[in-house]
């Protein structure tokens, strides 16, 4: 996965503030805050990363999600999906 920490859920409070009166710093407050809980109560999870390391899975994650209409499944990571182009040239390759 790549390294990068530019994904609101990542943000410094400086990041953060530029956010102020949008919807998106309550709601990253209120998904840092769910990440949070379930960091500590899963010992599994706290013994093979650290809160940061997980929060970056999560924002990564979030970010590559892709919403699928299927009853058994709300959503799915699909390989290579970062590699999908948007426009009639190709600006991506791997």
């Amino acid at each position: 996965m790549p390294e990068t920490k530019n994904l609101p859920l990542m943000f410094n409070e400086e990041e953060l503030a530029m956010l102020e009166n949008s919807h998106l710093i309550n709601l990253i407050s209120q998904i840092k805050g769910d990440i949070t809980k379930f960091y500590t109560e899963n010992k599994v999870v706290s013994d093979a990363l650290t809160l940061e390391e997980l929060m970056h899975v999560n924002a990564l994650m979030m970010s590559r999600k892709f919403g699928l209409s299927n009853e058994s499944v709300d959503d799915c990571m699909v390989p290579y999906g970062d590699m999908l182009n948007h426009g009639k040239e190709r600006n991506v390759d791997y």
